[in-house]
Order: C-alpha cells, then structure tokens, then sequence
C-alpha cells in the first residue's frame, strides 16, 4: 500500500493587505496551468514549514517570515496538505517569478471575485475562499 504523499499550499499577505495567487504552467503534477496557492511537496527529512518557506523562496523569491498553520487537507487519495498562512514584504523584496506563468497580489475584494469567476476550482482554492471569508 503506496503512502500519500505531503504537500504544503501557502496563503500570502503582504504588507498591503494584499494576497497572492500563482498561475502555475503545465509542468506540474497538479492544478496545470490555473491559479493557486504558492506550494509543493514535502521533501523526505523536511519539516512541513521549512518546506513552505523554501517553497515560497523558490517560486517568488520572497521571504515569507510569521508562518502559521491554518487548516490541513486531504487533496486527493494521493496527497494531503498543510495550508499555512504567511507574510511577505513585498515592497523590501524583489517579487521574481521562477515556476509558472505568473503572480498577482489582489486585494480581498477583488480576490474574492476573481476566484469566484473562475471557470474551475482546487481544494487550495476553495480553503482560500474560506481564509478570506472568516
């Protein structure tokens, strides 16, 4: 019997009270080519915050500093997740994208809508919604 495998999705605030989505390319595993938290595996050995902060270093270059958890996941019958909640400073930090097609910080509002009007939706998605509702 194959064990599931741990990831890790990341909600980003900056210091605008801004949030991040990642529209991710159609390299990956999952959730090809929309928009998403910033996240990834778990490495074997790796302690699931240390992996949300070198997740968030190698997509954006940003540091994400104040981690928190906020819920875990059962993604699907091969993954679960931890959903950490983060801030960056993105006015101090130089924003680089190294994985996907791109990143945008909304504000809640916006962000809100723009999730609504998607033409699909992910588990990370949907616990977003449910961060920026509370």
């Amino acid at each position: 019997m194959n064990q599931k495998k741990l990831g890790i999705g990341v909600i980003i605030q900056n210091q605008n009270s801004n949030f991040l989505l990642h529209l991710r390319d159609g390299h990956t595993k999952n959730m090809s080519n929309q928009w998403s938290l910033i996240g990834g595996e778990v490495e074997k050995g790796e302690a699931p915050i240390k992996a949300a902060i070198r997740e968030v270093k190698e997509e954006t270059n940003l540091l994400a500093k104040n981690l928190t958890v906020f819920t875990n996941i059962t993604f699907n019958d091969k993954w679960d997740a931890i959903i950490f909640c983060a801030q960056v400073n993105s006015s101090k930090q130089k924003m680089i994208l190294h994985e996907g097609k791109k990143l945008t910080f909304f504000p809640k509002g916006e962000m809100i809508r723009f999730i609504n009007n998607l033409s699909y939706t992910n588990p990370f998605l949907e616990v977003l919604k449910k961060y920026l509702n509370n």
